[in-house]
């Protein structure tokens, strides 16, 4: 089953997103976007979905991060976060797969994993 790491320091959004996608994927998750970087070497999931504003790391830095490893820059990631084009395109420059607007479509983002978990 594939694995997909959840970082949103909301747990209401967070515990959503699980229950709309354990039933296709293995979900870990963290609520510290600190954290993240550890768990994805620890656990190498196949997608991380990354909340935009956070408080300490922001997605920004979090995407901009994980894009420049070398283990870790071929793990698609999806950002969410509110409708503005100028955080989609600084997202997407900075290496994200996907920028996905709030509140989430979980039905369109079932369908951007799949194109992407080929």
């Amino acid at each position: 089953m594939r694995r997909i790491l959840i970082v949103d320091d909301n747990e209401a959004t967070r515990s959503l997103s699980r229950q709309s996608l354990e039933d296709s994927y293995e979900i870990i998750e963290t609520g510290d976007p600190e954290q993240a970087f550890l768990m994805v070497l620890e656990n190498q999931p196949d997608v991380i979905l990354v909340r935009l504003l956070m408080p300490k790391l922001s997605g920004f830095e979090l995407c901009r991060t994980l894009s420049t490893f070398r283990l870790t820059k071929k793990i698609p990631i999806f950002v969410f976060g509110a409708e503005d084009m100028r955080n989609k395109v600084s997202c997407l420059r900075l290496g994200a797969s996907g920028y996905l607007e709030t509140p989430t479509d979980f039905e369109g983002l079932k369908r951007a994993l799949a194109e992407v978990l080929v």
